[in-house]
């Protein structure tokens, strides 16, 4: 017995897949970038919690004098919180062609979270750097890419 299979439209299948790896990639690139940014309970717009760290340790007199100044005429109250989220509301994604990029336009935000340059007093707050955000996200990063995928190959035909 010979049975014999003819298959119509296999150029477009192959066109389909080859075009599918590319867009695939970007897909789960941007899916893994937005993961990382995250929102107010995990990732790089997650605050930490409140942690009092005093400045006058490490304040020049002149510092320390402007300090107890505001503290007097009430601008600044000490022991609370002076973050008004700025700085978690300005993560976004770019999309730079063959990559995904998370930025943040918020000048002060490399001393919080830089790699480089994050400041002791923010350390000391429990801020984590943005690389250390983004290693202790990958697992949940990689879930969501995959859940993205799965509903984005849903869409696509041949």
């Amino acid at each position: 017995m010979d049975v014999r299979v003819s298959v119509k439209g296999l150029d477009r299948v192959r066109a389909f897949l080859a075009r599918l790896g590319a867009e695939a990639k970007h897909k789960a690139e941007e899916a893994v970038t937005e993961y990382i940014i995250g929102d107010a309970s995990h990732g790089l717009k997650h605050y930490p919690p409140y942690k009092h760290v005093p400045w006058v340790q490490n304040m020049t007199a002149r510092q320390r004098r402007w300090l107890f100044a505001a503290i007097k005429r009430g601008e600044v109250t000490p022991g609370m919180s002076a973050s008004n989220g700025y700085s978690a509301d300005a993560w976004h994604k770019i999309d730079r062609g063959r990559f995904w990029e998370a930025t943040n336009d918020v000048a002060h935000t490399k001393w919080l979270v830089g790699n480089q340059s994050q400041s002791a007093h923010s350390a000391a707050q429990g801020w984590r750097k943005v690389a250390q955000t983004a290693i202790d996200n990958t697992a949940g990063a990689i879930r969501h890419a995959i859940a993205e995928l799965k509903a984005w190959l849903k869409t696509q035909r041949p």
